[in-house]
């Protein structure tokens, strides 16, 4: 039986460098047994299968907000088992870090791989770097929300107990593979923990020359981007692609914008973000040691040096 390795991120823990690691390794995979597939990738964004997270969706179109258009995946999976029956490998790896919470979606997601043998792999990270993390890619995204704002509204996603709990009632206990984004806790790099994680243990062929993705731009350039969002995009009503061509990308990209940003007086954009966890940090340590009690051996661990 084919065994599929269904990595599901979380977001925000090196998933778009990985999977550009991936992509530019494709033929050693190849050559070692492992499918990175073409299918359930996006032509404008070729390099996760994020077509196949929109595909369990009940409205199996998919609008891109980049392009404006709708997109079919209605055959994304019938492809996918098409690929991997013509490549006529024994391991493939799947990754996308927007497979749904919903479980009736991933009950779906259950259905279209059921004839292969699934581990579903996932990083945790450290919730209060998980969500700052999001929080800056929100902005980035078109967001204007301040940080308490987003956060009231995206605690299920740092409710890791939750998230593990919806996977192995599906897939099972045994096939979910826990890694921690923690540098003291990975096996090496990412790619090296990554790849040992997938069964890989030589990693000296792979080419691991990847830059790194979703760098963030200073804070104070963040804080006026969410200034200018809640004008354009908020009380505007302007589109966030319009907002794109107009000024996120040249603050998100040019070092020159976000110099300028920078100039502006702190009384006017603040150069933090002027945010404590404290009413939140025990009820991430209890979530994290029912993970530990529930998913782990060793009882006396922390999840992430708590």
């Amino acid at each position: 039986m084919v065994r599929v390795y269904l990595h599901i991120g979380t977001a925000k823990t090196g998933t778009t460098t990985l999977q550009r690691f991936l992509c530019k390794n494709e033929n050693i995979l190849s050559d070692l047994g492992y499918l990175y597939p073409k299918s359930g990738r996006p032509s404008n964004n070729p390099i996760a299968h994020y077509n196949l997270a929109n595909a369990i969706k009940p409205d199996s179109r998919q609008y891109n907000r980049h392009t404006g258009t709708w997109i079919d995946l209605s055959n994304q999976f019938l492809d996918l088992h098409q690929e991997i029956e013509r490549k006529n490998l024994s391991k493939v790896i799947i990754s996308c870090e927007s497979f749904s919470r919903d479980k009736k979606e991933l009950e779906t997601l259950k259905h279209e791989l059921s004839r292969y043998d699934v581990k579903v792999l996932v990083y945790l990270r450290k919730q209060e770097k998980f969500l700052l993390s999001a929080y800056i890619e929100s902005i980035k995204q078109g967001s204007y929300l301040n940080f308490k704002e987003y956060i009231d509204k995206k605690l299920d996603l740092v409710d890791y107990y939750n998230l593990l709990s919806l996977w192995s009632s599906l897939f099972g206990k045994d096939n979910l593979i826990i890694r921690v984004f923690e540098k003291d806790k990975l096996k090496g790099n990412i790619f090296e923990d990554f790849l040992s994680s997938a069964g890989i243990q030589d990693t000296r062929k792979f080419n691991a020359n990847i830059a790194k993705y979703n760098v963030s731009p200073p804070v104070k350039t963040i804080n006026f981007l969410r200034y200018l969002n809640s004008i354009s995009i908020g009380k505007l009503s302007l589109s966030y692609r319009v907002c794109r061509q107009i000024y996120i990308n040249r603050f998100l990209y040019s070092k020159r914008w976000q110099a300028l940003s920078l100039t502006i007086p702190n009384f006017l954009i603040s150069e933090e973000l002027n945010f404590d966890f404290k009413d939140y940090s025990e009820d991430f340590k209890e979530n994290n040691q029912k993970v530990i009690a529930e998913y782990f051996q060793s009882q006396d661990m922390s999840l992430f040096g708590e």
